[in-house]
Order: C-alpha cells, then structure tokens, then sequence
C-alpha cells in the first residue's frame, strides 16, 4: 500500500491540518525583502524571536580602487540571490588617535563593548547597514502591518575615526524586542583617512569633501527608498546621533535644508555648534601626504599621490591605520583626522546660520540635544590608580575649565 494513502478521514484531518499550520507560519516568516540593492531575508535569534534582524546589507558599492577616496554610489541591484546574513557587517577600518590609547574607549575588552566593536574584524567592504524590525506578516516581497512603524536611524560615535555597528552595548534588538513599535536601522560610513581625507588633489579639483557625512547621506536615502517593505513608515524617520554621531545628526540638516528627509534629530553628547571647534583646515592636506609618504606614495605630485593611494592594498592601508604605538603606523604619525568645513555638509558658522539666515536651516524639524551620565569616564584610563593619576585629573579639570570660559565666555 502506497505510504500516502490514508485509511481513516481523521489521518486526512490531520496532515490537512499540519499542511494549515504550516502555510501560516510561512506568511510569517518572509523568504525575502526586496530593496534597491538587493534581495535580504531576516534572521531571527534566540535571545529576541519577536525581532526580525536584516543585517549585513550593502547600500553602496564597496569604496576601493577607482572608488577609494570619492563620493559613495549607491549599491546597484544586481541579481535576485536572496541573502540571509546572521552576523553583523565587519566595521570600517579603525584608527585610535595617540591620546586616546590605554583609555576605556580603547581598552582591549571595554571598548569591543562599548565603542569600536572587534577591532580585527574590519574592512573597506563597510558601507552597510543593519535593519531591525518586530516580526510582522509578508506578502509579496515585503512585510505589511496594520500601520507603518517610525524609524530610528542610528549614527555611531567615534570621533570619526573608529567605531561602528558591530558595538555589543549599543545594538537595538533588545529595544525593538521590549517595544515591538518601531524599528532602528543601523548605519556604518568610512572612518579617519578613508572616510576625511583632506587630499591635496581633491582640493585642487574641487572635490575635498567630507565622505563619511556623504556615506550616512546616502543611508538616509536608501532607508526612504526601502523602509516601507520592511513595514516601516518613510515619512517618519528619525536620525538620533552620539558623540560624533551626534554632531553628524545635527549638522544633517544644516547640510540638507531643503530635503532632509528625516522629522527628526536626537544628538546625544554632541550638536553642530560645537563642531565648530574642532574642524580641521581644508587647505592643510599634511595628514594625508604623510600617510601617503609611509604607504609608498611619497614625493609625487597631488594627482600622482591620490592615483597611488588608491592603489594601496587594503591590508596595507589597514595594517597602517591600525598599528598599535611603535610599530610605525598612523599612531606613531599622530595623525588627525577631523572633517572639514567644505560648505556642503559641513560649515565653520553654525552660530551664524542660525542667528542671521534661518532660510538655511530646516527650523521646523525638532532636535533634542542632550548628554549621557559619565560620558567622561570613556576617556579615563584603563590602569586609573594611584595618587598620581587622582590629583592629575582634578588640576586637568580646573586648567581645561579655565580655557573653555576663556574661549568661549570672553
């Protein structure tokens, strides 16, 4: 007797009742999301079931070769392979500035959690972002809900020369899971001399921008173009910031005015004004001649210089940027890399603009500024003891004190 015929009605209400089950489950479990850069099927983990993570997609082409040191593209749709990533994008290449060694932002287990993420698993193959949404029903390509949920697009801090997405204290699971009313969409950009450059031919062409402002631009636009297949509503999109995130997140709509996409700002630790301080001159490209000088491309001309970095193998440019003090890479250099005011996304007159010019700031969008309890201690060493280390801080606090008033109060 043939192992699929049934003898009673009830075996028969059985499997049609398994075959049910099953065509429901299916509706909840989408085989894939289609977006403008591809096909993403979502991961569901242990720890948060009711949240569906999209992680690891690509919203522009990988910046190496010809595109190392340009503007990003936004990532074409190549084919219809659906990929379903369980892991977090490895980070943008890293560099830790010298005074920031052997602190709680670069210590060898706090800052894996709390600021930069595995500090060997990095890449230039970077430009992604991870989608976070409560698990919802599908159909046809994307997920559909009752109502749209708002979206939260989150900018890591790092004063723009590490961290990213991969940072276990900051990833959004364990929020989307407890609030199941919105989602976060995570997003990486080029950090230090991948992400500021500062080029002397750049700036010869016209061209020395600010790409890590131009990265999380496009993020923005992808998160419009393709957030609604993931059940949220592109019409109420946030862009919530820390520390240099935070100034990122404010100066957007300095940037943007006319098209900011978003409804809303949030700048934990930081905000445009305060930039102001710490922009690097556009027309002082040491940093990267030096970099260039150490990596091969010495003594050439601005165009010949730019032509050879971008030919710089990435384990090369990494193993620089990422050297450990006295091995003779960017640290051992001092180098520093800070944006820029190149007047398109980013400016020397905040102040200014929003005193004397209001047409070019999106007044209506509301910002929340604001700070975190004991942001100050990520800058704290690791090794703090000792009757040295707790009378230096003190006389650091009054000296520094004194040259904020100084500057800012006089």
């Amino acid at each position: 007797m043939p192992a699929l015929y049934y003898k009673s009605p009830l075996s028969m209400l059985y499997v049609l009742c398994t075959l049910a089950a099953l065509t429901e489950a299916s509706r909840a479990l989408p085989t894939a999301i289609n977006t403008t850069s591809g096909r993403f099927a979502p991961y569901f983990s242990e720890s948060e079931p009711r949240v569906a993570s999209f992680l690891n997609i690509p919203y522009a082409e990988t910046p190496t070769g010809p595109l190392r040191f340009e503007p990003p593209v936004a990532k074409a749709y190549k084919n219809d392979k659906v990929v379903r990533a369980t892991t977090l994008p490895a980070g943008c290449i890293q560099y830790v500035a010298p005074n920031l060694r052997g602190t709680i932002a670069d210590g060898p287990v706090t800052a894996a959690a709390f600021q930069r993420g595995e500090y060997s698993n990095t890449t230039e193959d970077c430009l992604r972002l991870s989608v976070f949404t409560p698990r919802m029903e599908f159909k046809e390509g994307a997920y559909s809900s009752h109502e749209s949920l708002p979206v939260v697009i989150w900018i890591h801090g790092g004063g723009y020369s590490f961290g990213g997405t991969n940072v276990p204290f900051q990833l959004a699971p364990k929020w989307v899971q407890r609030s199941q009313k919105h989602m976060v969409v995570q997003v990486q950009y080029r950090l230090n001399l991948l992400g500021l450059p500062n080029a002397a031919a750049l700036d010869i062409k016209g061209e020395n921008l600010n790409l890590a402002f131009l990265d999380q631009r496009l993020a923005v636009e992808w998160v419009r173009d393709n957030i609604a297949r993931f059940g949220g509503d592109p019409e109420r999109i946030t862009l919530w910031g820390e520390s240099a995130g935070a100034y990122a997140a404010d100066g957007y709509l300095f940037a943007w005015p006319g098209d900011p996409i978003v409804k809303g700002v949030i700048a934990d630790s930081g905000n445009a004004v305060a930039m102001e301080g710490a922009l690097s001159d556009p027309k002082d490209h040491k940093a990267f001649s030096l970099a260039a000088s150490r990596l091969g491309c010495g003594n050439l001309s601005p165009p010949d210089e730019l032509s050879c970095m971008r030919r710089v193998p990435e384990a090369k440019m990494k193993a620089y940027l990422q050297a450990e003090v006295g091995q003779g890479g960017a640290a051992d250099d001092a180098l520093v890399f800070g944006a820029i005011p190149d007047n398109v996304t980013v400016f020397a007159d905040y102040t200014e603009r929003i005193i004397k010019n209001f047409s070019k700031f999106p007044a209506k969008i509301p910002v929340l500024i604001g700070t975190n309890a004991n942001e100050g201690a990520a800058v704290v060493p690791c090794d703090f003891e000792g009757s040295e280390t707790a009378t230096e801080l003190p006389s650091n606090l009054a000296r520094n004190t004194k040259v904020i008033l100084d500057n800012y109060l006089s």
